[in-house]
């Protein structure tokens, strides 16, 4: 008997129509998704149900089977509170924003709602903020209120502190730009589109108008902090982890996400690049090189780019966060400093 297979088309079609977003069974019918892919997707697990006819599906990754568990306690909560706003972390979890590891440290998240005026009450299962919303932070994914992706990302950064807010911050504007690119529905890279002024000063404009409604809120400096050097480019907590570990050293900026040439004429893309010292810098997270094929190809792009005389210096997250002096003498060797 012949293998099954992973439903990986159906998979690739409702990401690329509804992202980590919910949606119900009659909008994927819409999209041209049939009963059947959708209960294929579901028994692989690719997909989750949150409640009778709504469903999620969960992003590839190290932390996938926590958000899908977080994604079914969301909508448990919310069947049976009412006037509830998801927000803070499980907002973050709706919008596929990344989370500082220690907001789930044990495995465990407690659903977060806002429910302006409200006290918490203990022991009730799930946290309670009883700030002030307005129209601006609130959005809708499926059939869920949940604070915007500003609102979301100003609310962690107060709460995570820096250097955690720096990360926060470049992953929500990062995610505005993205929704931006598909409301043009265009042909721009996410690559391209975070470089864009425009695009940039929308999602930046955007996340300093949450941040300017809660001026005075416990912790506002930090996410102000954060978002005077936010960068969308950054395409992981690691780079922007990394990134803020450079500024606060004094050494010279890279660009990040830049294009870069190699010698057979390819253009690549750079975590990090410092163009007066023709130095490219690699930030490799545990999820980056997880295959053979994936570690040849990029071995193929590191001697294309030395061939073109680029120097090359690589660093993991023992290095460039847990202790940042080793990629900074890294970096300070490379560039002759």
């Amino acid at each position: 008997m012949p293998a099954i297979q992973r439903p990986t088309y159906t998979a690739h079609r409702i990401a690329d129509r509804f992202g980590t977003s919910p949606f119900t069974r009659e909008a994927a019918l819409s999209a041209g998704i049939s009963r059947k892919q959708l209960d294929s997707a579901l028994a692989h697990k690719l997909v989750v149900r949150l409640r009778h006819g709504t469903f999620v599906m969960i992003a590839e990754g190290e932390d996938r089977d926590f958000r899908a568990v977080h994604h079914v306690e969301i909508a448990g909560v919310l069947s049976r509170v009412r006037n509830a706003v998801v927000s803070h972390e499980s907002a973050a979890v709706m919008h596929g924003l990344p989370l500082p590891s220690r907001a789930h440290a044990d495995g465990q998240l407690a659903v977060a709602v806002t429910i302006p005026g409200t006290r918490p009450i203990p022991d009730q299962g799930f946290r309670v903020s009883g700030n002030a919303l307005s129209k601006s932070d609130l959005c809708l994914i499926g059939d869920f209120t949940v604070t915007s992706v500003a609102r979301t990302a100003i609310d962690l950064a107060r709460k995570y502190r820096l250097p955690d807010a720096v990360f926060i911050v470049d992953s929500a504007a990062r995610k505005m730009i993205s929704s931006q690119l598909v409301d043009l529905d265009g042909d721009i890279d996410l690559r391209d589109g975070v470089h864009r002024l425009d695009m940039r000063q929308q999602a930046l404009s955007n996340l300093w108008d949450a941040a300017h409604s809660m001026r005075g809120w416990k912790g506002i400096g930090y996410a102000r902090a954060a978002l005077r050097i936010a960068e969308p480019a950054c395409e992981s907590p690691l780079e922007s982890l990394s990134r803020f570990n450079i500024w606060e050293s004094g050494l010279p900026r890279p660009k990040f996400g830049w294009p870069v040439q190699g010698a057979s004429g390819r253009i690549f893309w750079a975590d990090a690049y410092w163009p007066d010292h023709r130095v490219i810098g690699e930030a490799d997270g545990a999820m980056k090189y997880e295959s053979r094929e994936l570690l040849y190809r990029e071995k193929r792009r590191e001697d294309d780019l030395r061939a073109a005389g680029f120097g090359f210096i690589r660093w993991n997250w023992e290095e460039g966060v847990s202790h940042p002096h080793r990629m900074i003498g890294k970096i300070s060797r490379a560039l002759g400093l």
